[in-house]
């Protein structure tokens, strides 16, 4: 899984964004001010993000901030009922729903459950990619050593 230290990584290697002269059209920010910040919260599973930090995140949306959800595996092993396609099909119609209702973009990076290797060049690029479209200025994601000693 991608943690903080790795999307820190991504974000070294996306191009520096220059100032966007389109902000100060945008809404503003926290208290009046004007700043807007990018808000890029990446999540292993299609819910995570809405059990973790969705206060945060509406919070952020709420006060003008554009936000950006990225999930990275399709959620497709979260049933014992239904088949793996109709659970990740199923998952992503919820993580679109809730985007929606925050008013977030949302990325998914469709990795199916189990199979997320944070080495595999082809993967990385997607991250780095996801991370390019952001532009985050803030950025929420797992705890490496806390999310690791859950699954190991």
């Amino acid at each position: 899984m991608f943690h903080y230290s790795d999307i820190l990584m991504a974000m070294r290697q996306a191009t520096v964004r220059s100032e966007d002269p389109g902000l100060a059209s945008q809404p503003t920010g926290p208290r009046g001010s004007t700043t807007v910040q990018r808000v890029l919260a990446v999540a292993a599973h299609p819910d995570d993000l809405e059990q973790l930090c969705g206060g945060t995140l509406a919070r952020y949306a709420r006060d003008g901030h554009v936000v950006t959800m990225c999930t990275v595996a399709l959620g497709d092993r979260g049933s014992y009922v239904e088949s793996r396609d109709s659970t990740a099909a199923r998952r992503s119609m919820e993580s679109r729903s809730a985007a929606a209702r925050l008013g977030a973009e949302l990325i998914q990076l469709d990795v199916p459950d189990g199979e997320i290797d944070d080495h595999d060049p082809a993967l990385v690029k997607r991250m780095v990619d996801a991370v390019r479209t952001a532009n985050p200025d803030v950025v929420i994601t797992h705890n490496r050593a806390c999310f690791r000693s859950a699954i190991t």
